[in-house]
């Protein structure tokens, strides 16, 4: 598309030009849904100056992510994780097994599960189960918040899938070389 607004800026590429950046679009798009990218491709095009980089569009896809909800999301995974802290010293009866026995758990499982089902940047930041629990054990979580934010912010690696996933949902569709 550069190629095509941008004519007069480019000189014509070779095919083996063509394929690299071909190439190399479509690795930095490869999660993404195509449209998401073309949408941010476009946004990108009304305030950029010079031909737009693949930067250029992760800036606008990481733009549009509700951060706030993301803190919630966080936050209420915190406080759900204490129940389940709380199960290691008394483990939880979670069922009856096929014999008529309990079932007991001691809130691994259920702790992996949260931590399993929080956004990417939410996962980024507590890094991992453990990360979660530490969350969990904090009396306050307002220093956290604004701790969560400003790294949020920064991570390029999680703010705009984070941002493609809650615009067109869980399932990304291949970025197709016709659309790079």
């Amino acid at each position: 598309m550069n190629a095509t607004l941008y004519k007069l800026g480019t000189k014509p590429l070779t095919d083996e030009e063509m394929k690299t950046t071909i190439d190399v679009w479509t690795y930095q798009f490869k999660d993404y849904p195509s449209e998401v990218v073309k949408r941010a491709f476009l946004a990108a095009n009304r305030v950029c100056v010079y031909p737009i980089t693949v930067a250029d569009i992760f800036k606008q896809l990481s733009q549009n992510i509700d951060l706030d909800a993301e803190w919630v999301a966080l936050a209420d995974a915190a406080h759900r994780a204490q129940k389940y802290i709380s199960w290691r010293t008394c483990p939880m009866v979670t069922g009856i097994d096929e014999k008529g026995g309990l079932l007991r758990s001691d809130g691994t499982g259920e702790l992996k599960a949260l931590f399993d089902g929080l956004p990417p940047a939410a996962k980024s930041y507590v890094g991992s189960v453990g990360g979660l629990e530490e969350l969990a054990r904090m009396p306050d979580l307002t220093y956290r918040r604004v701790e969560f934010l400003k790294q949020s912010r920064e991570d390029i690696t999680t703010a705009p899938r984070e941002a493609a996933r809650l615009r067109c949902g869980p399932e990304p569709a291949r970025l197709e070389a016709a659309n790079a």
